[in-house]
């Protein structure tokens, strides 16, 4: 490696770690992961490049709809805490059912089924048939007409109902560069109809990311994962790119000491101040890293662009919170 780019990587690792973790915590090296490794082929690099450039030249989609009952997509890389929202979500059905008036009901299953294709949860297939979109959205309107404030679109348990799929950017470990939501697609679909779609944007550190997905979920080594994450976090923000900002509630990164305050933050704005995310997410909240990356067992060049990329994710994270 060059100089520049050591030294680059290096003070991005002094932001990234906690010193104290680094000191106690046990190194696994990837090669101790039997996952063989799958760098993307020529035509797939190709594929996703021509989707980028698709969302990039897609117009500006201006948000004018707001209504006092929401619709919530949770946006975020694998491992940014999706599945902290399933666990949250699911404890609050104990509290639910002693509590007449729901705050909050899923439409996880109604989304999983319409974007059921020859790839599962393929939003293409979803997109591409405006009778099976018109049908996701009768759905969705049965929902909006309950007593809940909040319908949630990832896979959010109902009560007594336990679903895997949280609809993250990759979603699933097969075809991993194919398989993420359409953010954009979803938002001009809403508007369309008359709902009123709202985004949560979660973020997390580089390393831990790959802790969680490498080490404790074995979705691939550390060389392939931060590969097919830095496809995906540029789905991701070209999605983004041409959509109004108030479709963007607020963000929280889930391994930030600001979280509570964060989750305050995206209650004052969508519930007017009652807090709905706050006592639903913080008494389930338990972040441990008992693990580290090992640098030197990356290779250089994939490691560096998922670095830059999902900087570039935890910055709009903070803009958007400082702005809203």
């Amino acid at each position: 490696m060059e100089k520049a780019s050591v030294l680059y990587l290096d003070n991005l690792r002094k932001n990234e770690l906690n010193a104290t973790i680094l000191e106690n915590c046990h190194r696994e090296k990837f090669s101790e992961i039997q996952r063989e490794e799958q760098h993307l082929k020529p035509d797939e690099i190709e594929h996703m490049n021509e989707l980028k450039k698709d969302y990039s030249i897609k117009p500006f989609l201006t948000k004018n709809v707001f209504k006092r009952k929401n619709v919530v997509f949770f946006a975020g890389l694998e491992a940014t805490g999706h599945h902290l929202l399933l666990n949250a979500f699911e404890r609050s059905c104990a509290t639910m059912k002693t509590n007449s008036s729901n705050n909050w009901v899923s439409a996880s299953e109604i989304l999983t089924y319409y974007v059921q294709g020859p790839l599962r949860f393929n939003f293409e297939f979803l997109s591409e048939s405006s009778a099976h979109s018109s049908l996701f959205i009768n759905e969705m309107k049965l929902l909006e007409n309950g007593n809940a404030t909040m319908t949630i679109l990832n896979s959010i348990p109902p009560c007594n109902v336990k679903l895997a799929q949280t609809l993250s950017y990759p979603n699933g470990v097969i075809k991993r560069y194919k398989r993420h939501p359409d953010l954009r697609y979803l938002a001009e679909l809403f508007e369309k109809n008359n709902m009123d779609l709202r985004v949560v944007l979660m973020t997390r550190k580089t390393e831990p990311i790959l802790i969680s997905t490498c080490i404790k979920r074995k979705f691939g080594d550390f060389s392939v994962q931060s590969e097919v994450l830095t496809y995906q976090a540029n789905m991701l923000l070209s999605q983004l790119q041409n959509l109004d900002s108030r479709f963007i509630t607020g963000c929280f990164q889930i391994d930030s000491k600001n979280i509570s305050d964060q989750l305050s933050f995206i209650d004052e704005k969508m519930f007017n101040r009652k807090r709905l995310f706050s006592d639903i997410i913080m008494p389930t909240f338990n972040l441990r890293a008992d693990s580290c990356v090992d640098l030197r067992d990356i290779q250089s060049a994939y490691l560096e662009e998922f670095y830059r990329i999902n900087y570039v994710l935890r910055n709009l994270c903070i803009f958007i919170n400082k702005n809203k």
